[in-house]
């Protein structure tokens, strides 16, 4: 269960991060020779906020602001990142139906759920899942595993044989949860101007996100 926590409030840390910048840009004024982009950012994320944005398109916005370009999809810090909000909203909204592969249609069509564990399965810090077993009471597992077998509409793939909190409850989930929120707050750190905003930044913000974990 302690990586279940630490997935969700390594998410949550970096709304309130997020948050707690755009705060103290916005209640501080400039001092001389701080840049105009302090207040412009505090402008955006104030819109981006009343927008309701997911947590994603605040840190592409605050980026936009700091760097004049979107982050990199698929390079660090933003690739890790991405996966640990994807990986989080699946453990807090979780659909058991997205475990399966569907057969209607002409094409198989895989659930969120089972495209998160594949990509967390690419980082070698999952839980092995035996192949057919299900991590239930044997009385339900039998009773699943007949329902499974006998339900025409869905067919459990490979990676998904075991339950989604069980393959991601590990130490190693845990502390890749952590330190992905924590680089991504560093690159974000290392993007802001000298500034007294980034020295605000960095004596509140800073040393909670500055350890990582091994």
């Amino acid at each position: 269960m302690d990586a279940l926590v630490s997935i969700v409030f390594a998410a949550s840390s970096l709304e309130a991060f997020l948050n707690e910048t755009a705060y103290l840009a916005r209640n501080y004024p400039l001092v001389a020779g701080d840049p105009i982009v302090v207040s412009t950012f505090a402008d955006v994320m104030e819109e981006v906020e009343k927008s309701k944005a997911q947590i994603q398109a605040k840190f592409q916005f605050a980026h936009i602001v700091l760097t004049g370009k979107t982050y990199d999809k698929g390079a660090a810090p933003y690739q890790d990142f991405s996966l640990l909000i994807e990986t989080r909203n699946e453990l807090v909204h979780f659909k058991s139906d997205e475990y399966f592969l569907s057969k209607g249609g002409d094409k198989a069509t895989v659930g969120s759920t089972v495209r998160v564990i594949r990509r967390l399965k690419s980082l070698n810090i999952l839980f092995e899942g035996t192949p057919g077993a299900i991590t239930m009471p044997p009385g339900k597992a039998a009773q699943m595993s007949a329902h499974y077998v006998t339900d025409p509409i869905y067919e459990k793939p490979p990676d998904a044989s075991a339950s989604f909190t069980y393959l991601i409850g590990t130490k190693a989930v845990a502390e890749w949860a952590c330190n992905a929120a924590s680089q991504m707050v560093l690159d974000f750190l290392s993007k802001a101007p000298p500034s007294t905003w980034k020295n605000r930044m960095d004596t509140y913000l800073l040393p909670a996100f500055s350890v990582p974990l091994k």
